[in-house]
């Protein structure tokens, strides 16, 4: 990768991080002219896994604004959340087909079951399973501290919708113990983000408002995490309204 691509990478980055994906000079703009330079380098893998990730999070981003929009503004945000998501599925699924689980890296692997347990978990119970299936196998390599509290997170996130609780438990319960050892600031907000949400679902105010106020703590510290944060407003504001 030359080194205007790797400037080109931290820029994507950076907005991904601060959620600004649309408009000409928006993250899923910029990650499309980065594909088709990585595809005609021969890069496909990359490409592909790079393009499926900026859709899947601008996906989330989507449904973050439709929960905060008014009610005239949800349809937009909530087709422009789904359709996302679909892109991301056609690409993480080209990507499946061009490198197989076993030629995925970990992070590739973590990025794929998320996209598939998020649109299984509305379409298809079948997905669901298979993102089962890649985050079991991915936490079975010898992988770094970050990567791995993301595989207990979706592994949890997974093994509830499935009414697995314990097993969600343990799962949740060992990613808290690791990232209390130190992870990224990225990474820990994404965790008690999620584990905010699973105790809301389990209908526990308190321990949710705890991992949702660490959350919060960090991502404001950190300051280039605006995106994270207009999640975890959405999320809290969606679950007082119910």
């Amino acid at each position: 990768m030359t080194n205007r691509m790797k400037l080109a990478q931290r820029v994507i980055s950076a907005e991904s991080w601060q959620g600004n994906y649309w408009g000409p000079n928006g993250v899923i703009a910029l990650n499309r002219q980065q594909f088709k330079k990585l595809c005609g380098q021969g890069k496909t893998r990359e490409a592909l896994a790079s393009l499926s990730s900026t859709y899947y999070s601008a996906s989330g981003s989507a449904f973050a604004r439709m929960r905060l929009a008014s009610i005239f503004g949800k349809p937009v945000w909530t087709l422009e959340a789904l359709w996302c998501l679909w892109r991301a599925v056609r690409l993480s699924d080209a990507l499946g087909r061009e490198a197989g689980t076993q030629g995925m890296t970990a992070d590739q692997l973590d990025v794929r079951a998320r996209i598939l347990f998020k649109w299984g978990s509305r379409f298809s119970r079948k997905r669901v399973d298979d993102a089962f299936f890649i985050t079991t196998t991915a936490l079975k390599r010898n992988i770094n501290r970050d990567t791995e509290v993301l595989l207990l997170m979706g592994l949890g996130e997974i093994q509830e919708a499935r009414q697995q609780y314990k097993e969600s438990f343990h799962a949740y319960r060992k990613g808290s113990g690791l990232v209390e050892r130190g992870v990224s600031a990225s990474t820990a907000v994404r965790f008690y983000r999620s584990l905010g949400a699973h105790y809301r679902r389990l209908k526990r105010p308190d321990p949710a408002t705890i991992a949702e106020n660490r959350a919060l703590e960090i991502a404001q510290k950190d300051g280039g995490m605006g995106d994270q944060i207009l999640k975890l407003q959405s999320e809290i504001a969606g679950a007082i309204c119910k």
